[in-house]
């Protein structure tokens, strides 16, 4: 593999939507609690969302049921949109009866949103999650994080140009992402 290709895989894997997810929870948390809360926020994440979302595309990509371990492909996208929903609504109802951390529902519902509109639209266009992801976050937090919502919006053309050089995307699906993730997250702050 060349080193353009390795930089681009790189910069997708640092740009993961678990990663902002992360940063997410992290942030919000640390507005409303100490350390000690917000990593009990970050752990609940964790063991409710990403561990076993990544153990599904896993399983899904090694037993070759999927072309990437990141559901690139159209046709890997419904179960994958299916099994993120599920665990997003799990996760919805571990922070209210768990937490109670009514801050964090609202954000559960905007990533649910996202993550619906993507699978409405995967019919027609492949929307690039990562792009998503990384738009939302750092248009997110810019509301009530400002540094690290341009820190994170920064990263936004390096993940683009990562998806476009790993031909996971073409630009229609990239320009798709940010302009999904940029308006679930207005809405997001502005209700």
């Amino acid at each position: 593999m060349n080193a353009r290709l390795t930089i681009a895989r790189w910069i997708s894997i640092v740009g993961h939507p678990f990663s902002f997810v992360v940063l997410l929870v992290g942030l919000a948390g640390s507005k409303r609690y100490g350390f000690g809360g917000t990593m009990r926020l970050v752990g609940l994440t964790a063991i409710v969302l990403i561990v076993p979302l990544w153990i599904f595309m896993w399983r899904r990509w090694r037993s070759g049921r999927w072309k990437t371990v990141d559901a690139s492909d159209s046709g890997d996208r419904p179960s994958f949109y299916g099994v993120a929903l599920l665990l997003i609504g799990l996760l919805t109802g571990c922070f209210a009866f768990v937490e109670g951390a009514s801050f964090m529902l609202r954000g559960c519902a905007a990533v649910a949103v996202l993550m619906g509109v993507a699978a409405v639209l995967n019919r027609w266009i492949k929307l690039s999650n990562h792009v998503a992801f990384a738009m939302f976050t750092g248009v997110l937090l810019s509301y009530f994080a400002l540094p690290w919502g341009v820190g994170v919006l920064c990263l936004v053309p390096p993940i683009v140009w990562s998806r476009l050089t790993l031909a996971r995307h073409r630009w229609s699906e990239v320009l798709g992402g940010m302009i999904l993730g940029a308006t679930v997250a207005v809405v997001t702050a502005l209700v």
